[in-house]
């Protein structure tokens, strides 16, 4: 288990060397970083702040809610964030793991009304992706090791949706709702 830790550790220093310092008037202090990958046919640039695509989740009244590049400070005052291998993280539809997050006390202020099933829709320039709820708990800042609670439990090209919790507070504890989902339909 360690040694695939130490491998992803490895991949994820690999994959920032691809990461280059541009500028970005237009978001003033954030940061303003660049991927690009080709993994399985998918062209990706995103800079910091970026709006990347769209994410629809219907069993929370949510639509084309617009999906903004890094999870900053700033970002997520703006809304729903897609972290990538910045954090360790990989771009939705990449082989991997993928990640979105917003606060818990706006977009994702009724995540805890999401149940097994749900759909998760999201668009990308890319393609369109159809994500499917497959599990839901709470991570326990302090007491549950975040790699193997999340990371390590999501399967590849799968999807964790992160929010605080408890929802609609400001959070102190550390703690977050984890909605952990699979990959159900592919762009055609």
């Amino acid at each position: 288990m360690r040694i695939i830790i130490l491998i992803l550790i490895f991949v994820n220093i690999l994959a920032l060397s691809a990461v280059s310092v541009g500028e970005s008037a237009e978001f003033g202090n954030a940061e303003s970083l660049q991927y690009e990958t080709e993994t399985g046919g998918i062209v990706f640039t995103g800079t910091s702040g970026a709006e990347i695509g769209k994410i629809s989740i219907p069993a929370l009244s949510i639509e084309n809610e617009p999906l903004y590049y890094l999870p900053t400070r700033e970002n997520l005052k703006k809304g729903v964030c897609m972290d990538g291998p910045e954090g360790g993280w990989q771009i939705v539809g990449e082989k991997g793991r993928s990640m979105i997050s917003a606060h818990n006390d706006k977009a994702f202020r009724r995540l805890d009304k999401l149940k097994k099933g749900d759909s998760i829709f999201i668009s990308m320039e890319y393609g369109d992706f159809e994500f499917r709820v497959s599990d839901i708990f709470i991570y326990r800042h302090g007491l549950d090791d975040w790699q193997e609670a999340v990371y390590e439990n999501i399967e590849e090209y799968g999807l964790a949706i992160v929010t605080c919790y408890p929802l609609n507070k400001r959070n102190t504890t550390g703690d977050r709702l984890v909605i952990r989902c699979s990959l159900k339909r592919w762009p055609s």
